[in-house]
């Protein structure tokens, strides 16, 4: 006891009479341990020009330093320039989109898209490219919604829009734009095109959504003065 007492006495004295602060790498006491994510091992690649599975293309061993990411190997040890996987995940079909391409064995841990990667400076690692996978599924669905408008308020070929909004890769009726939260029933509402709004209608187009300003599409026609279209969505 008077042993431990004298250490505790010499500790003060070195930081001035404070009790010795915890140094940051000691361990805390009752703190769980990390949740560590079961991926597994990445066992050595064989030696010679490995070629991306999606493309006839081999992969750089040097790649571009602009890119973070230029090459990565999926769980299931098949390897892709991240291009290339970013590309045909954002033109696949949903049910498809958590497979891999050439074995067609699930690639998610936790529904997160991990990938191990090697890194411009040489280390290699696991990382998490979901945001990168949900950004341009954005981008694209975004971009065939303003193409099923074009088609409806232009070129008025309900044949195509019908395509469009069929299939594995449908049009998404219901998807509001990232500024102003708008569907596409809201942007016909304000435009009073009735034959947009039946088309739309017709495939499950909901008219109960708000826009960011918390107008439904009824609100928008009769703000905007679209008798038409207010009288056809009441």
């Amino acid at each position: 006891m008077s042993g431990e007492r004298r250490t505790a006495q010499s500790a003060r004295k070195s930081t001035g009479g404070a009790a010795p602060r915890r140094l940051l790498d000691e361990p805390v006491e009752d703190t769980p341990p990390p949740q560590l994510l079961p991926l597994p091992d990445i066992p050595a690649q064989a030696p010679g020009v490995i070629r991306c599975g999606l493309c006839p293309m081999p992969l750089r061993s040097n790649p571009d330093p602009s890119q973070p990411i230029h090459h990565f190997l999926a769980l299931c040890q098949h390897q892709f320039h991240y291009l290339c996987y970013i590309n045909y995940i954002s033109t696949t079909p949903p049910n498809k989109r958590t497979c891999c391409p050439q074995c067609n064995q699930p690639i998610l841990t936790d529904d997160r898209y991990w990938v191990f990667v090697t890194t411009n400076s040489g280390s290699e690692c696991y990382t998490d490219i979901t945001k990168d996978v949900e950004d341009r599924l954005s981008v694209m669905r975004l971009a065939r919604q303003q193409i099923l408008i074009d088609v409806l308020a232009y070129h008025r070929n309900l044949s195509l829009a019908t395509v469009l909004v069929s299939g594995p890769n449908a049009v998404d009726v219901n998807y509001p734009t990232p500024t102003g939260g708008f569907t596409p029933l809201h942007l016909f509402a304000k435009a009073n095109d009735v034959t947009g709004i039946d088309f739309l209608l017709s495939h499950g187009a909901d008219k109960e959504l708000r826009d960011d300003a918390g107008l439904t599409p009824v609100e928008c026609a009769r703000s905007s003065g679209a008798w038409d279209a207010l009288q056809r969505l009441t």
